[in-house]
């Protein structure tokens, strides 16, 4: 590497960094909180707790706290930034923008290797300045731990052909394991080049790969690996609320199906970012003359290696990569490096004279990708980026709940990004799982909170499953066994008649109440109360996911037997049917 060619590579990544350093302190929840916040929900816990590898917690996903799906080295590293004394998110983003910034790195070798410098210096720049990189790079994620690991034993194991150096071998089994336990779906593909690439101390090619040395670049990572992957699953099949996330039940997820393939609007989806944010559409046909130009070169079979990374997973994975951008992050290197050959091959074709041109050409092309993508990354300049509102939702939880009580969350899937920014544990509880008749094991285990994200909508009816339930906020229930753990809820309900009964005897009769009541959603007047209004209700042929709304500003409740609320000066109820009132009281809360 010449002087010049270093100091370039040192101003473009200082000026790459100094571009993504303004955004570092965003909150985690502009795009994919779900995944965002999952894996900073992690690295959080073991800043609190310590670090256990085998063992790693996402409290609010797996009821049991324990949810090992990749090995959580990333999380670990996170971990340890915070240590440091950065706050959380900040930490998470610099993790990532740290391993993004290696991967550059490995990347540039790597191209350098097997298509010289010029390719290498323009995949640097692609890759540095791309789109998709500006806006993922320092996104809470594991993709580029995985992308390192990949790109960095792509290199040393193409170096290994090349000397024979123990060090090399070593290395790049050692990195593709870490990217193999780290993310599976990532390191499986990036294998390719060094195992088609054929040095020149080698003897025939097949001969070559059946060397035992040469098989364990990918048996090692692979041997890893699998005892992981069946251990994770193990430990996720064993619990009701993770069951769902094992292999076997994600199948069809993690790689659709043969009908999606041949949808040609799906591959649409799937290849829009590829084409507008991880190359740029300008610099598509440097990729693709690139591509050709490598499957001509000296090195073609490690270019042919390169072309599996860059299309094995989307065409493996589909359906991920149709719904999660972030996805494309396993196939950017290798896109990079293709454009990296792309400007290589121009600029070997022009003129010594005219080669600034060609450079000029290229320059262009990148520029306009970033300008035709500013729509895209200028989201990321703009302050905080919450388009769910999970921001505000947290702090009103955070607000209503106690530091230690644990919460179950309705309505956002099982996203942690509600439990994560409200510091809270608890579980995030998909629909599905709401519905199941197990949802008895679950609700068993504790919760002291319910929050949904629309309590007209969510399946609130499961706070049911506890003896008493109150609205304490918009949108939030706390649920006990008895009143006492009711924080002082002035709406609330329960199933239990003697409570009601209690009432009754430390009040008197309420007059005037409705004896019917419509479940049309409209209000009718209550008489008013001098303590607390309490009503006997029948709530026999309602629908069961039937509301009771007795005070707006607080959440509707799931009808139930007895209602109980201060200052209610009007109900409703939803869902259809007549409610009937059996017995109305004017009595204290308590």
């Amino acid at each position: 590497m010449t002087r010049r060619e270093l100091a370039l590579l040192l101003a473009t990544g200082a000026a790459a960094l100094a571009a993504r350093v303004p955004t570092l302190a965003q909150p985690l929840v502009e795009d994919h909180a779900f995944r965002q916040t999952q894996t900073a929900y992690t690295a959080l816990l073991f800043h609190q707790g310590g670090i256990d590898l085998l063992r790693p917690k996402l409290p609010t996903l797996a009821a049991s706290g324990d949810f090992p799906l990749e090995l959580p080295l990333f999380q670990a590293n996170a971990a340890l930034v915070m240590g440091a004394g950065v706050p959380p998110d900040a930490a998470m983003r610099l993790t990532a923008l740290f391993w993004w910034l290696v991967t550059a790195v490995l990347l540039w070798l790597l191209v350098r290797r097997i298509g010289g410098t010029t390719a290498a210096t323009a995949a640097w720049l692609a890759f540095i300045a791309s789109p998709f990189g500006l806006i993922w790079s320092r996104a809470s994620l594991i993709e580029y731990l995985a992308t390192a690991g990949a790109v960095g034993a792509a290199w040393t194991g193409i170096a290994w052909r090349a000397s024979g150096a123990r060090a090399h071998w070593t290395a790049s089994v050692a990195l593709a394991t870490v990217a193999m336990l780290v993310k599976p779906s990532t390191a499986l593909f990036w294998l390719a080049p060094q195992l088609l690439h054929r040095g020149e101390r080698e003897g025939p090619w097949l001969r070559s790969r059946l060397r035992p040395a040469s098989l364990a670049l990918a048996a090692v990572p692979a041997a890893a690996a699998v005892p992981w992957v069946l251990y994770g699953d193990a430990v996720r099949r064993a619990d009701i609320a993770t069951a769902f996330t094992t292999g076997a039940e994600q199948r069809e997820i993690l790689f659709g199906t043969l009908a999606q393939r041949f949808d040609l609007g799906q591959w649409a989806t799937a290849l829009t970012p590829t084409v507008q944010l991880v190359v740029g559409a300008p610099l598509v046909p440097f990729a693709i003359a690139g591509a050709w130009y490598a499957l001509r070169s000296r090195d073609r079979l490690a270019w042919l290696g390169v072309l599996v990374a860059a299309l094995g997973p989307l065409v493996a994975f589909f359906d991920l990569y149709a719904h999660h951008e972030y996805y494309q992050a396993a196939i950017s290197p290798a896109l990079s490096a293709l454009v990296g050959m792309g400007a290589a091959w121009l600029i070997a074709r022009w003129p010594a004279r005219a080669r600034p041109r060609a450079t000029a050409l290229l320059v262009t092309a990148g520029a306009l990708a970033l300008v035709l993508a500013a729509p895209a990354v200028a989201r990321i300049y703009g302050g905080v980026v919450d388009p769910e509102g999970i921001l505000p939702r947290a702090a009103e939880l955070a607000g209503v709940s106690r530091a230690d009580d644990r919460v179950l969350v309705l309505g956002r899937s099982y996203s942690p990004a509600i439990h994560y920014y409200a510091r809270r544990r608890g579980l995030a509880l998909p629909p599905a799982l709401a519905e199941q008749d197990r949802v008895d094991d679950l609700v068993a285990r504790g919760f002291d909170v319910v929050a949904a994200w629309d309590p007209y909508q969510d399946p609130v009816v499961i706070a049911r499953h506890w003896p008493w339930t109150g609205a304490i906020g918009p949108r939030q229930y706390a649920v006990a066994a008895a009143p006492a753990g009711l924080r002082g809820a002035r709406v609330r309900a329960t199933d239990d008649v003697a409570a009601f009964d209690a009432a009754a005897r430390r009040g008197r009769p309420l007059a005037g109440v409705p004896a019917a009541i419509p479940c049309d959603g409209r209000t009718v007047a209550l008489p008013p109360a001098s303590a607390a209004t309490w009503l006997r209700l029948d709530v026999s042929g309602l629908d069961p996911r039937s509301l009771v709304i007795l005070d707006g500003a607080l959440a509707p409740l799931p009808a139930r037997t007895v209602v109980a609320a201060t200052g209610a000066a009007a109900i409703a109820c939803t869902r259809g049917g007549t409610l009937r009132v059996l017995s109305a009281v004017d009595a204290s809360l308590e």
